[in-house]
């Protein structure tokens, strides 16, 4: 504080400090979760703001601090007027940095994530077509031995795929696993994001087998997420979720194959991921009700009383799962 006092009679030096102490104060809340210290930082923000105009050279940092903190609050409050307000900020930034601007690449990522935030929110099309035209933008900022590409990679990808669920243009589903395969290749083995690129890719083939039927695709999907399943270590929150798709996985080839190793890879799998998820976990029932199928599947296959009594079982305490949607416990009654 004493160094707002000493810059009462400068705003410039004024304007530096306010910025200083909001960056303080939401460093602090990163740490701590504490509301009333991202609070600060947004009403800090903004009173350097005030102190740069239009025209004043730092007046774009201004405005993505206050995108930044803003999209902060939306993640704790989930209130649609913040997610407005950060991407209002946002695009006040990209308005005021120059092409080429290290900063504008940064404002242009995380707008883009704002819009797809947003999208998730309301449905609308045109926020997910803006992000995409962002993260596009991003990723010819972000050429060949640029650092950070696979990362630009990715999120373009992502925003690919969700449109193709939108719209069923197939365009976008390949677009999106051939960015996810090249961001792949920058992360070879070792590489800490290697298993989220593995899982990117797993979900976009699945997600084209779905579409096409295509076996080699599930083929390739299963390969991928057994790839990520081994690097996740025990205790990553990543790990139940690679572990059920895996699951899910194994059984549809089961079901296209009648090969018996899958469906046993499958339980195996399942079981894992139920062990990950005790009592009150809401995806809990959705868990035992796939892993009561797979015993039903297993039963018919080798009339094994002991698996048809574990499906019977599983079902049951999947229906009774209170904290599971009505949906999932319905499913698992039906057994």
């Amino acid at each position: 504080m004493d160094t707002l006092v000493l810059a009462e009679t400068n705003p410039e030096s004024r304007a530096d400090a306010l910025s200083s102490l909001a960056v303080g104060f939401r460093t602090r809340f990163k740490q701590t979760g504490d509301r009333n210290d991202l609070d600060l930082s947004i009403k800090h923000h903004e009173e350097a703001l005030k102190l740069r105009p239009e025209g004043h050279p730092d007046r774009a940092v201004s405005l993505s601090h206050l995108a930044i903190d803003h999209f902060m609050l939306f993640e704790q409050t989930k209130g649609r007027q913040d997610l407005d307000i950060s991407i209002k900020y946002y695009e006040e930034a990209l308005e005021v940095w120059p092409e080429g601007h290290n900063n504008r690449a940064i404002s242009l990522l995380n707008l883009a994530i704002s819009l797809r935030s947003r999208f998730k929110m309301i449905g609308d099309l045109d926020d997910l077509d803006m992000s995409i035209k962002h993260d596009e933008e991003v990723l010819k900022a972000r050429p060949e031995g640029h650092p950070n590409r696979a990362v630009s990679l990715s999120n373009l990808a992502v925003g690919l795929r969700t449109r193709f669920n939108q719209t069923g243009d197939r365009m976008d589903l390949d677009m999106g696993i051939r960015h996810d395969k090249e961001a792949l290749k920058l992360q070879p083995d070792g590489h800490p994001n290697r298993a989220a690129s593995l899982g990117n890719l797993a979900v976009d083939l699945w997600t084209r087998f779905k579409d096409t039927g295509d076996i080699r695709d599930l083929d390739l999907n299963i390969r991928h997420q057994q790839a990520a399943l081994k690097l996740w270590p025990e205790g990553h929150p990543d790990r139940a979720g690679s572990i059920f798709n895996l699951a899910v996985s194994l059984r549809t080839r089961f079901k296209q194959t009648r090969d018996g190793s899958d469906l046993d890879l499958s339980i195996e799998h399942n079981q894992e991921a139920l062990k990950l998820q005790p009592m009150g976990h809401p995806l809990r029932a959705t868990s035992l009700s796939h892993l009561a199928f797979n015993f039903t599947d297993r039963f018919a296959q080798t009339a094994d009383r002991e698996d048809l009594l574990s499906s019977l079982r599983l079902a049951r305490e999947g229906a009774a799962h209170e904290s599971s949607p009505a949906i999932v416990r319905f499913k698992a009654s039906l057994l």
